[in-house]
């Protein structure tokens, strides 16, 4: 019997999968995509990868991620910071280059993408218990203390 149901496999869920997973607690994720990482991905091509999601962190700030990456032992790289970056606040306005240290200061990348995270977290969890394509319609607690789930 599965004891907690995650709804959404991407980094949030499966980090609880793989805390539940080392405490030998029954449980499954449903993804509603045909893969897990949520937000997250990177594209790879020609040995080059290019993040499409979330692509940085700053250790600075962001201690919770910089926490788990460290915790998991996933190699990072400081951002280049030399010369000028293009900053695009919106598309009605004309982009304009700024110091790259002015927007990059301090910041990290995951080396070989962010979706490294993503393959950490998922190569912990059996993959019995990660459900693809199983987009949840609704979460239903019935009478009797059961819960009932739509996809």
């Amino acid at each position: 019997m599965t004891k907690v149901l995650i709804i959404g496999g991407g980094v949030s869920g499966l980090r609880l999968g793989s805390l539940l997973a080392k405490e030998d607690i029954s449980f499954k994720i449903l993804e509603s995509r045909e893969r897990v990482g949520g937000r997250v991905l990177t594209h790879n091509q020609d040995n080059n990868y290019f993040d499409l999601g979330p692509t940085w962190f700053w250790p600075d700030t962001e201690k919770t991620i910089t926490n788990l990456i460290t915790e998991l032992n996933i190699p990072t790289i400081e951002q280049y910071n030399e010369g000028f970056s293009l900053l695009e606040l919106s598309k009605h306005q004309t982009p304009k280059y700024v110091e790259a240290n002015e927007l990059n200061n301090k910041s990290r990348r995951i080396v070989g993408g962010i979706s490294a995270l993503v393959n950490v977290l998922k190569d912990s969890i059996s993959p019995s218990n990660i459900e693809l394509n199983k987009k949840v319609t609704s979460v239903i607690k019935n009478k009797n203390g059961t819960i009932t789930v739509d996809t």
